[in-house]
């Protein structure tokens, strides 16, 4: 039998944060573009005003 081919991921999609109280958080967007070869490059757009800096150890890290 051979192998099955979904179709490349093609067009913007959003970056959802969905917590247990049932609310969402848009945290940015993601670009699919198909390439000549089948697969798809992708683009992430995050939104930093959502983020807040955290230091943990001397270092510092993005968190929501």
């Amino acid at each position: 039998m051979g192998a099955a081919h979904a179709q490349p991921l093609a067009g913007t999609r959003a970056v959802r944060l969905h917590s247990q109280d049932g609310s969402t958080l848009l945290l940015g967007t993601v670009q699919f573009t198909p390439q000549a070869d089948g697969r798809s490059a992708f683009a992430l757009q995050l939104d930093h005003a959502v983020f807040k800096d955290f230091f943990l150890s001397m270092k510092e890290f993005k968190c929501v």
